[in-house]
């Protein structure tokens, strides 16, 4: 686990990320804060950073599923806090590459770093500035290595669909939103169902996330929904205190919040390929399976 001590922080009750408030009952400061905006729903970027300034700890934001977010306490977008933010651009995220990701710093300095980190460690720095470089120059400038690193360059293939998407990505957000916004208006009445509201001001969306307060599980949902042709997916890995792999290496107490969600909660897709017929069928389904 190069070297960390990791420390599990619950959820907020009732949502999907870390509790910020928890921090705050720490033994200990950390010296690393990751945070993940998960299905979409951002972080509370505002008390983490703050805690984080206090404590001098570092913040690592994993914004692959919440691109192109702003805060709502600043309008910033979300990359512009915290000290390193990744996205990615694997096939079932907003923008697709095939592959591929990105890395967001705020901060010059690591900004450089990682760059060397994702070439190989290579020391020159002429592509950045020219300025910056202090390598000798010679035949053998760009194969001076300051570090040790690694090969994470995306393919002139993957590139080209990113920016393809890109020049589309007005479209693309659009159509996330229309999409779940017809979900969400048909399914908040549903006593048997918690959804998420959301608006065209609100940050673009990953999934449709559907709480089920009628004491079924997830399970039930899959068993009863999968023969109706509706696809459902779990919160992912759900609450990570019940993966096998990780309790040899992760300090941390039973997770509630993180266990009750991940045991009531599911999702469904809004990708903009979905027609709105598609997704009134499934919205249909949903609510006839859960009356």
């Amino acid at each position: 686990m190069a070297g960390f001590r990791v420390k599990l922080i619950d959820i907020e009750e009732g949502g999907f990320n870390m509790d910020a408030n928890l921090l705050k009952q720490l033994e200990h400061s950390p010296s690393l804060i990751a945070i993940t905006h998960f299905l979409g729903f951002p972080c509370d970027t505002k008390a983490v950073c703050e805690y984080a300034i206090e404590n001098g700890c570092f913040v690592l934001q994993d914004a692959c599923e919440t691109f192109d977010s702003t805060d709502k306490y600043t309008g910033d977008n979300y990359y512009l806090h915290g000290d390193i933010t990744t996205l990615s651009f694997y096939h079932p995220h907003h923008l697709s590459s095939y592959g591929g990701g990105a890395i967001v710093c705020p901060n010059r300095d690591d900004y450089i770093l990682c760059d060397s980190i994702a070439h190989w460690g290579r020391a020159c720095k002429c592509h950045i500035e020219k300025f910056l470089c202090t390598t000798i120059d010679g035949p053998a400038h760009q194969f001076t290595y300051e570090r040790i690193g690694v090969n994470v360059e995306m393919s002139e293939l993957n590139a080209c669909f990113g920016r393809w998407q890109l020049m589309r990505w007005g479209h693309y957000e659009l159509r996330r939103r229309e999409n779940y916004q017809i979900l969400y208006e048909a399914l908040k009445h549903n006593p048997n169902l918690k959804v998420w509201k959301t608006g065209f001001e609100e940050p673009s969306r990953f999934v449709f996330p559907i709480k089920l307060v009628n004491g079924m599980t997830v399970r039930d949902a899959w068993e009863q929904l999968s023969p109706k042709g509706v696809e459902i997916r779990t919160l992912m890995g759900g609450a990570t205190c019940t993966q096998p792999a990780f309790g040899k290496f992760i300090d941390y107490e039973v997770q509630q919040n993180a266990i009750n969600m991940a045991d009531t909660t599911f999702f469904v897709g809004v990708h903009q390929t979905l027609s709105i017929n598609n997704v009134q069928a499934v919205a249909r389904i949903i609510n006839f399976t859960f009356k």
